[in-house]
């Protein structure tokens, strides 16, 4: 399953505090301060020092660098909890991947389709009935961005409604079986969830939205890394960044940019207290989820009315990774893609599996998957 990235503060995009902003042709002597050791907040760094900043600390506040970008050694590699596939060519990220020889291969968003091994319990499922589906729903991607692009400003129309009346006009050209209808059901709802692994739920996700992705590839596609995956990406960055700027376990609660310069107050362990030192000027690199939650409370006086309803506004997905490890693999080693049917009356599966769309094998671990 692959996840498209959608949030407010991504590499090099930042929330200014302090105005006006620093520019290349700022005094070199000003004080900075970074809020967030994520990707951005590296890359922030970087940049500064390339342009002869020096006075600068970064505020962290868990014990590591690398934000959403977490991953840990296991086997032959490294898990990847956060993030995993990068999406297009024309970006930073994977600019840094490929000069590293991190990227290893292409995966196309239908894949999960072409290759994938499908178990409905002990019903068994009808390869005709399958490719029937696969017929009538790999081309709606397509159709919908074609729609959004003809449809300018479609915000009031979500992707579910259109789906619906697809749907129901495939099931209504030709007669159906009960267990046709059920194995159709299951198939729309592990089509369902894929595509909302790819943009969200279809009942918040506006048609607007297709319009306005564009990573600059003609065919929807992702590019795989090698074990180290994005870990090597981190790394990169954090090599421009000198451990004696970061302040790591220091939550940033509040900042103060009503004076000439700016007071931070953080929260380390169980002290709340003002950092030492005060700064010319802040760059603020936290996700935006954290920005929803914390947005009307971290900053003094408040940010611009604009700002704040943009923070509202934009929208971002969630998924849930699992690795699963066995002794010996008991899937077909040609197969990338394990997907599950959960048909009534065909599987006695613990209800806990309603929450796994799909299982993916691991291109460097044999023993391996991952939902």
């Amino acid at each position: 399953m692959i996840t498209r990235i959608r949030s407010l503060i991504v590499l090099l995009s930042f929330l200014f505090v302090n105005m006006p902003e620093i520019s290349a042709n700022s005094s070199k002597n000003v004080s900075i301060a970074v809020i967030g050791a994520g990707f951005a907040g590296l890359a922030a760094v970087g940049h500064l020092r390339e342009l002869g900043f020096e006075d600068i600390t970064v505020f962290e506040g868990s014990n590591r660098f690398g934000g959403r970008v977490y991953s840990i050694p296991y086997g032959k590699g490294r898990i990847q909890m956060g993030a995993q596939w990068v999406n297009g060519k024309n970006n930073a990220i994977y600019k840094i991947a490929e000069k590293m020889g991190l990227v290893v291969g292409e995966l196309a968003d239908d894949d999960v389709f072409e290759s994938a091994n499908i178990f409905a319990g002990k019903c068994g499922i009808s390869e005709t009935l399958v490719n029937e589906f696969y017929d009538f729903a790999i081309p709606l991607e397509e159709k919908y961005t074609s729609f959004a692009d003809a449809s300018k400003g479609s915000y009031n129309i979500s992707i579910a409604d259109l789906y619906e009346d697809d749907f129901q006009a495939f099931l209504n050209k030709k007669w159906r079986s009960r267990k046709e209808l059920g194995h159709l059901d299951a198939l729309s709802r592990f089509y369902k969830g894929y595509f909302e692994g790819e943009w969200g739920a279809f009942k918040d996700l506006a048609l607007a939205n297709f319009d306005q992705w564009d990573d600059d590839e003609n065919e929807l596609k992702a590019y795989v890394l090698d074990s180290t995956g994005y870990w090597g990406v981190a790394k990169y960055l954090k090599q421009r960044v000198p451990d004696e700027m970061i302040e790591y376990n220091h939550v940033v609660r509040k900042i103060n940019y009503s004076g000439e310069k700016t007071t931070i107050m953080i929260e380390n362990g169980s002290n709340l207290k003002f950092y030492p030192k005060k700064f010319d000027y802040v760059i603020v690199t936290t996700s935006l989820g954290h920005l929803k939650k914390h947005a009307r409370s971290m900053f003094k006086p408040q940010l611009p009315k604009k700002k704040l309803e943009a923070i509202d506004r934009l929208g971002f997905g969630n998924l849930l990774k699992v690795d699963l490890v066995y002794d010996e693999p008991w899937w077909n080693e040609n197969s990338s893609t394990l997907a599950t049917l959960r048909v009534k009356g065909c599987s006695e599966s613990h209800p806990l599996m309603s929450h796994f769309h799909s299982f993916d094998a691991l291109e460097w671990a044999d023993n391996q998957i991952e939902s």
